[in-house]
C-alpha cells in the first residue's frame, strides 16, 4: 500500500511551477498537504505566491462579470418573450371580441402556448442551474 505522503509529494513534483503556484493561492488544503507543498515550493525557490492569487482574484471577478452578464441579458430576453405573448393575446382578444373573427382564438392559443414555452424555458435554466 502506498504511503498517502508520498504520493502527495511525488505528485507535487510532476507539477509544474504555476501549477504549484495556483494551489497554494487556491488554499483549502489539510495540514499534511499544505506542509508538503510548503517543502516542493521551498525546494524550487518559489517563496511569493502573491501574483497567482491576484490571477485567481482577476479570474473570478471575470467569471462573476460574466455571470451577472447573462443574468441580465435572460432577464431581458423573458421580458421581451412576456410582451410579445402578451401582444398576441390582446391582439386575439381584439379580433375575437371586437372584430367577430375567429383568427383571434388562434392568436390566444398561440399566446398561451407561447407563454408555456417560455415559462419552461426559465424554470428548465432554473433547475438546470449549479
Amino acid at each position: 500500500m502506498h504511503d498517502p505522503i508520498e504520493t502527495l509529494r511525488q505528485r507535487y513534483q510532476s507539477l509544474s511551477d504555476d501549477q504549484l503556484g495556483f494551489i497554494a493561492a487556491e488554499g483549502g488544503l489539510t495540514q499534511e498537504a499544505k506542509a508538503m507543498l510548503d517543502r516542493e515550493l521551498a525546494r524550487r525557490g518559489i517563496r511569493d505566491v502573491r501574483a497567482y492569487e491576484d490571477t485567481l482574484a482577476r479570474d473570478e471577478m471575470e467569471l462573476k462579470r460574466k455571470l451577472e452578464l447573462t443574468d441580465k441579458l435572460n432577464r431581458w430576453r423573458d421580458r421581451v418573450g412576456l410582451a410579445i405573448v402578451l401582444l398576441f393575446f390582446l391582439g386575439g382578444a381584439y379580433r375575437l371580441l371586437f372584430e367577430g373573427n375567429d383568427v383571434g382564438i388562434i392568436l390566444m392559443i398561440v399566446s398561451v402556448v407561447g407563454l408555456l414555452a417560455l415559462l419552461l424555458r426559465r424554470y428548465m435554466r432554473w433547475l438546470l442551474s449549479p
